[in-house]
């Protein structure tokens, strides 16, 4: 049992893999143009462009996403490519180990990239 308590203590202290489950929904007015169209969600750090790795999503969403993240929070948005070629996009969340996100991230509705 103190392995687990000290993996979890050095995983807060350092960083590393963080897994949330995150809500939201593409814009109504896009839900009927998405039938049969995979759209793809990945978690991108708004410091340096890298992203996770993507979870297929459907029009409403709430998928767990793991995410290499450090100590200190740090801005992410989600962003989603269809392959229809439309994208969307969400605003910046604060996310790092030791933010507390037990609850999820709820990114609400996402905005269309133009």
């Amino acid at each position: 049992m103190a392995l687990v308590v000290l993996g979890f203590s050095a995983c807060a202290i350092t960083g590393g893999d963080l897994i949330v489950r995150v809500s939201g929904r593409l814009p109504e007015v896009e839900v009927d143009d998405l039938q049969g169209v995979v759209c793809k969600m990945d978690a991108v750090s708004a410091r340096t462009g890298e992203s996770s790795m993507g979870k297929v999503v459907a029009a409403n969403f709430s998928v767990p996403m793991m995410m290499v993240v450090g100590p200190e929070a740090a801005p992410y948005f989600f962003e989603v490519d269809c392959e229809n070629g439309e994208r969307y996009q969400s605003r910046e969340f604060l996310i790092g180990s030791r933010q507390p996100h037990s609850n999820g991230i709820d990114v609400g509705e996402l905005q269309k990239k133009k």
